[in-house]
């Protein structure tokens, strides 16, 4: 679609012969960036799980909208600007409700292991830092 509108704007030379410095200096960064974004979406996945990258996908998508109305000015709907705002929102929730539960975990473990998570027994006095 984009094609159509834009081919007709070009020049035979400038598709033949584009402009060296900005079109291979940006055809490199696009790269760059597709292979950073692969690599970081394996290392996310590996560290934690799919569902966990659904929800960084969809609040990076929410807040650059929300980074557009921000910064640029763009308009948007009340029910849109909400539902933003609600997907945000969820996304903070879901990870404190994530780091607590594994808090949570590493506590019971060191408690079963009788050991404290700062190294010491439970019920042991512990001796002032030095």
């Amino acid at each position: 679609a984009a094609a159509t509108i834009e081919l007709p704007r070009f020049k035979p030379g400038d598709i033949r012969n584009p402009p060296i410095e900005p079109f291979w200096v940006g055809i490199g960064l696009t790269c760059l960036l597709g292979c950073l974004i692969n690599l970081s979406s394996f290392l996310v996945i590996q560290r934690t799980n799919v569902v966990m990258l659904k929800l960084l996908s969809i609040s990076r998508n929410a807040g650059v909208v929300v980074s557009g109305v921000v910064l640029f000015g763009e308009v948007i709907s009340p029910i849109q600007a909400c539902g933003y705002v609600i997907t945000l929102i969820f996304f903070v929730v879901y990870n404190y409700l994530q780091i607590t539960a594994a808090q949570a975990a590493a506590r019971a473990k060191a408690w079963e292991e009788g050991r404290s998570l700062d190294g010491h027994p439970p019920d042991s006095p512990r001796s002032p830092p030095p």
